[in-house]
This record gives structure tokens, sequence and C-alpha cells, in this order.
């Protein structure tokens, strides 16, 4: 009955592939520096990725703080127009009062004008005229 019977399955089955003989030493070799190679392959690969990660950022927060440095920039320089404003209003209206017995009066912000500074223009060479301009001596 033994005959009969089969033998159980089994669940999982592991392939072995069966060596007849061990692999040649400089194959073993070759197989070693491939596994070196690899493995800084990802070390370089993970170095890379962290200095690039690290100049994003260092971008970002120079980029952030520069943007925070101009507006500031932009806030001084209207104050240091307003402030400019007013000690002359006071020195003219000081000077007035002076002369004319007037009570002082304090100028607004909204009565300053401030102008936004012209764009810079390229220099332009100037053109060199084929004939000279001919203009009479005593003119």
């Amino acid at each position: 009955m033994n005959a009969l019977k089969s033998p159980a399955p089994i669940a999982n089955p592991a392939t072995v592939l069966p060596l007849s003989r061990p692999l040649p030493l400089r194959a073993m070799r070759i197989a070693a520096r491939l596994r070196f190679l690899q493995q800084c392959g990802i070390a370089l690969l993970l170095t890379l990725l962290a200095v690039t990660c690290g100049l994003y950022w260092w971008t970002f927060e120079t980029q952030t703080r520069w943007e925070q440095d101009y507006r500031q920039l932009v806030a001084l320089r209207v104050q240091s127009r307003q402030i400019t404003a007013l000690s002359e209003a006071l020195t003219g209206d000081l000077a007035s009062a002076v002369a004319l017995k007037v009570p002082l009066r304090v100028a607004t912000p909204a009565q300053s004008l401030s102008l936004e500074p012209a764009p810079s223009r390229p220099l332009l060479p100037l053109s060199q005229g084929t004939s000279p301009l001919n203009i009479p001596v005593g003119y």
C-alpha cells in the first residue's frame, strides 16, 4: 500500500540548481568587483541626492531672504522720503510761522510724492557722423 501512496505535496519548493563544479576564481573576483562597484554607485547616488536636496534648500532660503530684504529696503526708502518730506515741511513751516506767527502743521505721508526709480538703460555709443557739421564760424 505504501507504493500506491504519493508523497505529500511541498508547499513552497525551493529551486536549487546543482553545481557540478565550483565557479572559477577569476569569475568570483569579477563578481566581487561588480558587487563593490554597485555599492559604490549606490553610495554615490545617495550622496548626489543629498547634495541636490541641500542645494535646492539653500537656493530657496537665499531667494526668500533676498525677497524679504528687498521689501525691507523699499519700505526704508519710503520711510526715508517721508522723514525728509516731514523735515522739510517742518523747516518751511517753522520759517513761515516765525514770520507770520502761525501755529505749526505737520505734513502727512499722503501729501508726499514717492516715485519709483527709472529703469536703467544701456549706454548707446555716440553715432559717428559721416559729414562734419557745417556751421558758420560767426554763428
